[in-house]
């Protein structure tokens, strides 16, 4: 065969060169359409260079039988034959004494005689390396099996670019549609290429918008199996039995990875183990392990494929649905209680599946299961900036308002707190009210929206006996509560006035623990103790240290209090402009992650040091902002509140530009601040 481009392949092409030798059979197994015949045509070409035979291609795709595979091999190696000796036998004679690379081409549909085939070949002809490509393994002893799987992104978008080139059509390769469109068929060769050949009438977006029609519209040249996706696909299919059938359609509801528990809960029939493991085998399931676990993904293309055949999915959808409220419960669990990396890094593996429960619950009305599902993931929502909760909250009260129930107190108290972020405290008043305070110490759940209304009212006893109350039911956990409770005490103590060595002991106490949010806590705490110690250097650096800890380490909203803490240091102890430049980082961190609540604060912290160098307009139209968005800077205390200090501070000039201000959102004073900071700031020193 003549030698073809293979983008992306490298690592494939190198193993199966290393590998092929005499004596054992190289298997290249993958879905159909994913590349296996290109790759071997490529490897052929590469292998038959050392051979004196060269290298000879047998296609098994049109072979009707498994007595049609030996007279297929005799002809690929020219035909003829002595009278009266059958084909195999021909075979294993023309080979014992050949230097050739034999190359089998689709061999699932015959797969047991082929197998026999080899098994003889590899042991009866030394010269002989045979390389085949099927959906699943041969299953001989002397076989090395090489799994060929999806492109990676960048080799899928060179492949898109250069089908397309051929089609007469050029792609700019950094076009995020078109990134986004090889992601929506997993890096599947054939499926680029079919559509990239559509690139001459269609656009991308066109593309994108109906992906499911073009992948099973025919191309005009090919071989039948791979003249469109779906036939590609069909052919795959090709003798799975009806158990393995309708467990590829129930494990179409999945999207992304999952694993065997949650297949065996969505199945539908008691112990799916073994279909599934054939599935796997036939290369239509892919075996993915994450660290210690098994867990497993269809591919795009096979997922709208095996869906599109089934005729009704609702059961299973259902079923997939209620496992996933079950592994969020578990999830919270461990984020609440025991290990909070470790319910953080679950939520995280089995969000995709999680967005997919909620469309259902969404879809069927589900207000029970939708109100226990944002319950579940409020607090990774508020750690990992998972703002689509919000959403869902959003949803549920919707839900609750036309099925003319009372939403449930936690469903309004999430709510509550997603909508602080947002700048809205009309709503945040209206959510909590009727809801007792003295539930708010005895509830971490109920006391966080308590604590975030009092907290902007300025109210500063009820939010920070909110606050001891939650520390002192929490002591020891080191997770999700004490640890945001923590630094929100530290956070509100700093800005009041106050100094609780407690605090620092408290976070400190965590560092131990197996947990990177807990390591970043107590850094928080060790630079605020050296900051209070009059060691400003000191009290950077360690802030510093924190902030460069990976966002994953730190929970991302965790690591959003760091910032407005390593600020304080710099206006007051430190130099102004160093704390400009500072504070205008801090502000584009809680912009890109959408969280108002932090950017609000950090606002506060930008007019005051905007006033010293004489910008009090602009110092006057940021804090107008902030307080038309419903944010005081913090709690009142016996001094006042710290916008109270602010507005004597600014004095006339609040009043002069407050109309001004009042105008503007809190993304656009954002924006303002940042350009009025790095104007006036200047890097760091060393």
């Amino acid at each position: 065969p003549r030698p073809r481009s293979v983008p992306g392949r490298s690592t494939e092409i190198d193993r199966i060169v290393g590998r092929a030798g005499a004596g054992r059979v190289v298997t290249l197994v993958g879905v159909g359409g994913i590349g296996k015949s290109r790759l071997l045509h490529h490897v052929g070409a590469r292998l038959g260079h050392d051979h004196d035979d060269g290298a000879v291609l047998v296609e098994l795709a049109s072979v009707r039988s498994d007595d049609d595979v030996a007279p297929a091999v005799l002809d690929a190696l020219g035909g003829g034959g002595a009278e009266g000796r059958a084909a195999g036998e021909e075979v294993l004679v023309r080979l014992r004494s050949a230097d050739v690379v034999l190359l089998l081409d689709n061999a699932e549909h015959v797969l047991a005689t082929v197998a026999a085939l080899c098994d003889e070949i590899v042991r009866s002809c030394p010269g002989v390396v045979p390389v085949a490509t099927s959906r699943a393994r041969l299953g001989i002893g002397d076989e090395t099996v090489v799994p060929i799987g999806p492109l990676d992104p960048d080799a899928a978008v060179d492949v898109f670019v250069a089908r397309a080139g051929d089609a007469g059509v050029d792609l700019d390769p950094t076009d995020p549609r078109l990134r986004a469109l090889c992601g929506r068929v997993d890096g599947l060769p054939l499926a680029l290429e079919l559509l990239a050949a559509r690139t001459r009438l269609l656009s991308l977006d066109d593309l994108l918008s109906d992906l499911q029609r073009h992948l099973d519209r025919a191309r005009p040249h090919g071989q039948g199996r791979h003249r469109s996706v779906e036939a590609a696909l069909r052919w795959s299919l090709d003798g799975v039995t009806e158990g393995e059938r309708q467990l590829l359609e129930a494990l179409t509801v999945f999207a992304g990875s999952f694993d065997l528990r949650a297949v065996e809960a969505v199945a539908g029939f008691a112990d799916p183990t073994d279909s599934l493991l054939e599935l796997c085998e036939r290369s239509l399931v892919v075996a993915m392990p994450v660290g210690r676990e098994s867990r497993f993904r269809l591919l795009e293309p096979v997922r709208l494929f095996a869906a599109d055949t089934s005729a009704a999915l609702d059961d299973a959808r259902r079923r997939h649905a209620d496992h996933y409220l079950d592994v969020l419960a578990d999830a919270s669990e461990l984020l609440d209680r025991r290990d909070l990396d470790a319910g953080l890094d679950r939520m995280a593996l089995e969000w995709a599946n999680v967005r997919v429960a909620v469309a259902t619950m969404l879809h069927e009305r589900d207000l029970e299961g939708l109100s226990e599902a944002v319950g579940h993931t409020a607090n990774y929502a508020e750690a990992r900036l998972a703002a689509e909760v919000h959403e869902w909250a959003d949803h549920a009260l919707v839900l609750a308002a036309e099925l003319g129930v009372e939403p449930r107190t936690d469903l309004r108290v999430h709510a509550a707190r997603f909508r602080s972020h947002h700048g809205d405290m009309a709503a945040v008043d209206e959510l909590l009210d009727g809801i007792d305070p003295a539930e708010g110490l005895r509830s971490s759940v109920i006391g966080s929206g308590l604590l975030v209304r009092d907290w902007y009212a300025g109210r500063a006893d009820v939010a920070l006996a909110t606050i001891d109350a939650a520390l002192e039911r929490e002591a020891g956990t080191g997770a999700y509560w004490e640890l945001s409770y923590g630094l929100l005490r530290l956070a509100g103590a700093g800005a009041i006035g106050e100094r609780p060595v407690g605090i620092l002991d408290r976070l400190a106490s965590l560092g131990h623990l197996p947990s990177g949010s807990s390591s970043v806590a107590a850094a928080a705490a060790e630079a605020t103790r050296r900051w209070w110690e009059d060691d400003v250097a000191g009290a950077v650096a360690t802030f510093d240290t924190a902030l460069a800890a990976p966002a994953r380490l730190g929970c991302a909203g965790f690591r959003l209090l760091l910032p407005p803490l390593r600020p304080r240091v710099s206006p007051v102890l430190y130099d102004r402009l160093v704390a400009a430049a500072t504070i205008a980082d801090s502000l584009v961190r809680g912009a890109d992650s959408g969280a108002w609540s932090i950017v609000a604060g950090d606002l506060g912290m930008a007019a005051r040091v905007l006033i010293e160098p004489g910008d009090a307009a602009t110092a006057a139209r940021l804090e107008a902002a902030r307080l038309e968005a419903g944010y005081r800077a913090s709690p009142a205390s016996a001094t006042g509140s710290v916008s109270g200090r602010l507005e004597a501070a600014l004095g006339g000039a609040l009043d002069r530009h407050h109309d001004q201000g009042r105008l503007l959102t809190i993304e656009q004073a954002a924006t303002q601040a940042i350009g009025a900071l790095r104007a006036r700031g200047r890097p760091e020193a060393s």
